[in-house]
């Protein structure tokens, strides 16, 4: 039924055209794929068929031992098979089983397809990317009505693949060992080069230049081997150019580059400029792997070079053996002054170490530097005196960090409650103490540009308003100096008017005469070349309509005919011909009347499956128009279905159809050659008609030729006579005209160059303001992109006044009243939260409870506060019922209080618990100042602490999905959001204590936002960390925080032992220890 039209040559996937008889031939619907599959190594045991369906994984098909396979896939689907076995590279081939419903409404069954797999043996560590390429795709084609396979590789192109690996593999290797051995410099010039070449590649890439594309990602692997990216883009580039039939095309461009590296090769190896050479032969022997030219020039390179180095280095070896005895005599002579020396050296640095650690304040380094000194030279006074000053000034450091300490935690708290002048004099009292701190330098700093920042929004208020006044006074000047200048212009362009007038006068008078004499000339030659021209349109326009006609492109005819009767309307030929095209269309139009009743008759039999009366219709309109495909398919179709329907009981019935379809094919097909005959008849006379026409055309054509030749060179001589007169009479006219023109010229120019200051002045002042114009839109949409609204809506208002039309600032200024509201009521519920979180935290429900529900009323579809809710409400309930004395008094504390709230109870274990919550306390009140300042990752790190202090407090926890929800509903740009993902990882890491990994996140950050206070932050208390491990620090810290664990533990303290088992576990993460500690207060708190 349905048929392949092409074949292919057998490649890594073997088409065979020959019928196939398979598992499911006989079945309704699906596309049926039947082979074998082979290897190198002659066996197939283990080879797997690994299969996905639309992306998804289906089950995997074990291949017989024999190597042949059979499936079937349904339709209207995408599968994706790779043929996989330990000891081979997989291959991988695409199936798209998508067929039209119509096509599959009238018949669903296809011919098995057959396909041949040949794995190729894997080579070991070569790089087998090419292999995910796919080297086959099975889809349905429309024109043929079947399936048919679209080849990307072929065995011999495959095999070239696998050695162009193994090749590149041998390479990298080798160029990766000559990389180890370059400097910093070198490798920076040669990513320099392999930048260039990405960005060259990718450009021709996008122009569609594919082959030069793969040559320069081809070098850009050359420089650095082992980078992915190159060969990903060359696998892709490799599959397009199969895809496209480029093979050919890059083949021809490589064996043009091969020849002319070998071409230069050779001439710098006559030169004996065999570095260079050698460069080049590989240059072309990575174009054609295994050359053996190329292969044998650059052995006797190195050949040639191993011989000169050896000449060399002979050299340098005696003059290295006669510098040897000269330096050991030298050496013999300065050895006991060198080790003098050496002693004086050593002493000297151990010194100079030891004083520059002292003037750094790093006393316990210096003693121990010193007490080196003293060991290489033990009578030394300096040492021992400056180890007495170490010790002294020690010991006075630590009343004064304690002083300064206490000054730092009260600047600190009067600055998270904005009292700036007192927080000032906290710092500068801390200053006073230890002058060198940079905090107390820093946090000035900020107090500094917070009262800078109010003051200056007060003078950008002032400014605004000058700015708005001097823009309208400049607008005013600017309508003044736009009037004069049309006033001036209008007068030079009246003057430039009168000056050409002038001229064109004078210059009229001489070209009056001589347009005279060509007028003359020139009508005589129109004349009799209208007459030529006419005659020649008519018979190209008789020829084109009669060379549509004989193709049987009547109406086209007809048209042409019409053309030629416009020419000459009396001529009869024209008017016959377009009589009979309109006969012939005529009765073309009722045959294909009659073809197209006779088709829509059969197929609406054929639908009713009333096959008889569909084939008389079929047969009709096979008999009108023998030479459409379509009846004679449908005739066949139906002869194959009556067939079927009466296999059995009418087989003479069919025989006999068969006869009387072969008969009337015969009829047709002798009416189809009489009508042959026919037009072919036709068609040769009409030729030789048209022959002897364009004959006499020629001849006519000629003789108008010569006549118009001969009047064209008469009236050429008197044109060039009169020319002649006229040109010297004109040329004196010129020369006066060109004296008074440029006189007037010069006037005018002066007039000119005055004007053209002014236009230059004007537009000078246009262009600064579209300058300040695109520095506002510039700076306003900087403000916008980090949600600074205030600032980015000023912006967009004063380039506005620049530009009243601009369409951008308004659009801007529309989005940002709607952010602002978002903004607004998100403050408002985040202002109603902070208040209620901290009445319950005060224990002062009623007001909690009240700021719970305005927050629920903005926001009705957050659970949090609903949820808050509903606990005061128990919380209250349980306080009525204590007062009321009728049921065991229960606690009342909320889950954010440590502590009992009857303030019974003293001792070890209530000042511990107080200790935690004040810890607890104190950290919640700097996450919630940073989420106040919506420093939202700062904040975050703090509440993930105060967790750190108290697990599975419900507060914070609810805060990190707050902050969470407000990071994701922020409008960021891919840039900001790709920061905030590299944020998020960072944290992530960081509280699991996988240091480098999240030293890598936020250092990616920083490449984004070079100068963020928080990734900063983080990178310091990172590095804090390792340098704490790294000093040896770890082991001490972490014994005195198990120590206060188990003092804590001890006590019952369980949350505060947890804190410290916690503070332990972060300096030594695998310490078993701190684990089995975590579990017994775990099991403490429990109750186990």
């Amino acid at each position: 039924m349905k048929q392949f039209y092409r074949m292919f040559a057998p490649v890594i996937l073997l088409i065979s055209l020959l019928p196939l008889k398979g598992a499911g031939q006989e079945e309704a619907g699906g596309l049926f794929l039947s082979g074998k599959i082979t290897t190198e190594q002659g066996s197939v045991d283990g080879t797997i068929i690994r299969m996905t369906r639309n992306g998804q994984p289906m089950k995997d098909y074990q291949v017989l031992p024999d190597g042949r396979f059979n499936l079937r896939f349904e339709f209207n689907n995408d599968y994706v098979l790779v043929f996989t076995r330990p000891e081979n590279f997989p291959q991988k081939l695409t199936i798209n089983t998508h067929v039209p419903n119509d096509v599959l409404r009238r018949d669903r069954k296809f011919p098995p397809f057959p396909v041949d797999i040949s794995l190729f043996t894997e080579i070991k560590g070569i790089d087998r990317t090419f292999s995910e390429n796919a080297i086959m795709k099975i889809f349905y084609s429309p024109s043929v009505d079947n399936f048919i396979p679209e080849i990307y590789y072929n065995n011999p192109q495959i095999k070239k693949l696998i050695d162009q690996a193994i090749l590149q593999s041998q390479n990298v290797t080798r160029e990766y060992d000559l990389l180890k051995r370059l400097t910093a410099a070198e490798l920076a010039e040669l990513k320099k080069e392999y930048d260039e070449f990405l960005v060259k590649a990718a450009s021709e890439f996008d122009r569609g230049e594919y082959i030069l594309s793969l040559g320069d990602y081809k070098a850009a692997g050359r420089i650095f081997p082992h980078e992915q990216y190159p060969k990903d883009r060359i696998a892709e580039i490799n599959d397009l150019i199969a895809i496209l039939g480029l093979q050919e095309e890059l083949e021809k461009q490589t064996t043009e580059k091969y020849n002319q590296f070998i071409r230069e090769a050779d001439r710098q190896f006559t030169a004996r400029e065999y570095p260079a050479s050698r460069d080049n032969y590989s240059q072309a022997l990575f174009l054609k792997p295994g050359d053996a030219y190329s292969t044998g020039r650059i052995s006797e390179i190195d050949r040639l070079i191993a011989e000169a180095e050896q000449v060399r280095l002979l050299a340098e070896k005696q003059a290295a053996e006669q510098a040897r005895l000269m330096a050991e005599q030298t050496a013999r002579e300065a050895a006991l002054q060198a080790e003098q020396a050496r002693i004086e050296k050593q002493y000297q640095e151990a010194v100079a170490s030891a004083d520059q650690l002292f003037n750094l304040q790093q006393y316990s380094g210096s003693i121990e530097g010193y007490r080196n000194a003293l060991k290489i030279k033990p009578g030394e006074p300096y040492p021992a005196q400056r180890i007495a000053e170490a010790e002294a000034i020690m010991a006075e450091l630590t009343a004064t960090q304690k002083a300064y300490n206490e000054a730092i935690a009260t600047a600190d708290k009067a600055f998270r409650q904005q009292q700036y002048r007192q927080a000032r004099k906290g710092y500068e009292d801390a200053l006073k103490i230890k002058s060198s701190e940079k905090y107390p330098e820093e946090m000035l700093d900020k107090i500094d540009a917070i009262e800078e920042e109010m003051m200056r929004l007060a003078e950008e208020k002032n400014r605004l308003e000058e700015e708005k006044k001097a823009r309208e006074q400049a607008a005013r000047e600017a309508a003044e100096a736009e009037r004069i200048r049309l006033a001036e212009e209008k007068a030079r362009l009246e003057a430039e008017k009168l000056a050409r007038e002038q001229a064109a006068r004078e210059a009229a008078e001489a070209e009056k005469a001589r347009l005279e004499a060509e007028r003359i000339a020139r009508e005589e030659a129109a004349r009799l070349a209208a007459a030529a021209e006419k005659e020649k349109r008519y018979n190209e326009t008789v020829a084109l309509a009669d060379d549509f006609f004989n193709r049987q492109q009547y109406a086209r005819a007809i048209t042409e005919y019409r053309n030629a009767l416009k020419e000459k309307p009396g001529e009869s030929y024209p008017q016959e011909k377009i009589t009979e095209s309109e006969k012939i269309l005529a009765d073309l139009a009722a045959l294909q009347k009659a073809y197209d009743a006779a088709i829509a008759a059969g197929d609406k039999a054929f639908r009713q499956k009333q096959y008889g009366p569909a084939r008389e219709s079929f047969q009709q309109a096979q008999a009108l128009k023998s030479e459409e495909k379509y009846p004679a398919e449908m005739v066949t179709r139906i002869d194959a279905i009556e067939a079927e329907q009466a296999k059995l009981a009418e087989e003479k019935e069919r025989l006999e159809a068969e006869k009387l379809a072969r008969e009337q094919a015969a009829r047709k097909a002798a009416e189809a050659e009489r009508i042959r005959l026919a037009e072919e008849k036709a068609r040769i006379e009409a030729e030789k008609l048209a022959k002897e026409q364009a004959a006499r055309e020629a001849a006519e054509a000629e003789r108008i030729r010569l006549a118009e030749e001969k009047a064209r060179l008469e009236a050429e001589k008197l044109a060039r006579e009169q020319a002649a007169r006229e040109a010297a009479e004109a040329e004196k006219a010129r020369l006066e005209a060109e004296r008074i023109a440029r006189e007037e010229a010069a006037r005018l120019a002066a007039e000119a160059e005055k004007a053209r200051q002014e236009e230059e002045k004007v537009r000078l002042a246009e262009e600064n303001r579209n300058k300040e114009y695109a520095r506002l839109i510039m700076l306003a949409d900087q403000a916008f992109e980090s949600k600074q609204l205030v600032l980015a809506a000023s912006n967009y208002k004063n380039a506005l006044l620049l530009k009243p039309n601009e369409i951008h600032p308004k659009n801007r200024l529309v989005s940002i009243d709607s952010l602002q509201v978002v903004q607004q009521n998100d403050e408002k519920y985040r202002h109603f939260l902070v208040a209620a979180d901290a009445g319950m935290r005060s224990n002062e429900w009623e007001k909690a409870r009240e700021n719970y529900g305005k927050a629920s009323e903005i926001k009705p579809e957050e659970e949090y506060p609903q949820r808050k809710i509903r606990e005061i409400d128990e919380i209250l309930q349980k306080l009525a019922q204590n007062n009321k004395g009728d049921a065991p008094v229960l606690p009342v504390t909320p889950v954010e209080q440590s502590a009992p709230s009857t303030g019974q109870g003293s001792g070890p274990g209530r000042t511990i618990t107080d200790e935690t919550s004040a810890l607890y306390n104190g950290i919640i009140a700097m996450a919630d100042q940073a989420f106040d300042e919506k420093s939202y990752n700062v904040s975050r790190a703090w509440y993930y602490k105060a967790l750190a202090v108290k697990p599975g407090e419900p507060y914070p926890t609810g805060r990190i999905a707050e902050i969470n929800r407000i990071i994701a509903s922020l409008q960021l740009s891919q840039l900001e959001r790709e920061f905030q993902g590299y944020i998020d990882k960072g944290d992530e890491a960081f509280r699991t204590d996988q240091l480098a990994v999240a030293r890598g996140w936020y250092n990616r950050s920083l490449n984004i936002k070079s100068n963020d206070s928080y990734a900063l932050s983080q990178i310091a208390d990172i590095q804090m960390k390792v340098e704490e491990r790294l000093q040896g620090n770890t082991e001490n810290v972490f014994r005195k925080y198990i120590e206060e664990g188990d003092n804590a533990f001890r006590s019952k303290n369980y949350n505060i032992a947890r804190v410290w088992y916690h503070r332990a576990r972060e300096l030594k993460p695998s310490d078993p220890l701190t684990g089995e500690k975590l579990e017994n207060v775990r099991k403490a708190l429990s109750g186990e």
